[in-house]
């Protein structure tokens, strides 16, 4: 699978520094992002997108043509006579019926997307994207 992050908007950020164990130390509360992956309807492998980051010696990159999907706009016209409901399904990962401050931040970075497609400003220009492999061996049951 390839999986492309190309952002338009500002990115979070902290100061977080690892040392030789492994550990992480540092000051940031931003919100921590996760790939899951889902068969049959049960997550059956997840990563922090943060370990999915290069490593400061990784030079290799790709150019790519990219243009935003429309996804969100459609998925709003479609719902929007309940989105209320609607935002609560797509966000609110926990299924405590409220938002968090992860799934807020989410659910608004989707509604500036979504406002961007709906007022048509489909682009489509050049991203360089930095190069990161990994190998992953998921279990499934039988």
């Amino acid at each position: 699978m390839v999986f492309h992050h190309a952002a338009h908007a500002g990115e979070l950020s902290g100061h977080v520094r690892t040392n030789l164990m492994g550990m992480e130390f540092g000051d940031t509360r931003n919100p921590q992002y996760f790939l899951a992956f889902h068969l049959d309807g049960r997550e059956v492998h997840r990563v922090r997108f943060d370990d999915l980051r290069p490593a400061l010696w990784a030079d290799s990159d790709v150019t790519r043509t990219w243009e935003e999907t429309d996804w969100p706009a459609r998925e709003y016209l479609a719902h929007h006579s309940n989105w209320e409901k609607r935002v609560r399904e797509l966000f609110d990962g926990d299924g405590d019926g409220r938002l968090d401050r992860d799934e807020r931040t989410a659910a608004g970075y989707f509604w500036r997307v979504m406002s961007d497609r709906l007022e048509l400003r489909q682009e489509r220009r050049e991203v360089t994207f930095l190069v990161v492999e990994q190998a992953v061996t998921i279990s499934l049951p039988e």
